[in-house]
């Protein structure tokens, strides 16, 4: 069975569930008789919210995916380019970290 479609019956699922509990009263006239507090109504909303989430996942699990990128065959990846397609790299002074320091020479002394 495909993810998506069990996804989707379980958000059914959830759907009736819900909303048998959220308008219980209506469906069985006798128990609207009753007047015992309960939280059935907050529970049949979470029923819904779950089947809200189910169809939420069903609906984007199912958005296609972008295949693999596949190694060439014969295709050497940490071989040098040629210096034609390198960019030429702009030189920054502040950067340059194989000068020594001047600050470092100064305590030195």
């Amino acid at each position: 069975m495909n993810v998506t479609v069990l996804r989707a019956l379980f958000a059914f699922l959830w759907a009736i569930i819900g909303l048998a509990l959220v308008f219980r009263e209506r469906l069985f006239p006798a128990l609207a008789q009753d007047n015992t507090p309960n939280n059935w109504t907050l529970v049949g909303g979470l029923a819904l919210a779950f089947a809200g989430w189910n169809l939420f996942r069903a609906f984007v699990g199912n958005k296609p995916r972008r295949p693999r990128r596949r190694p060439v065959p014969g295709a050497k990846p940490l071989a040098r380019r040629d210096e034609a397609e390198a960019k030429p790299h702009e030189y920054i002074a502040e950067l340059d970290f194989t000068k020594p320091n001047p600050a470092t020479e100064r305590k030195a002394e």
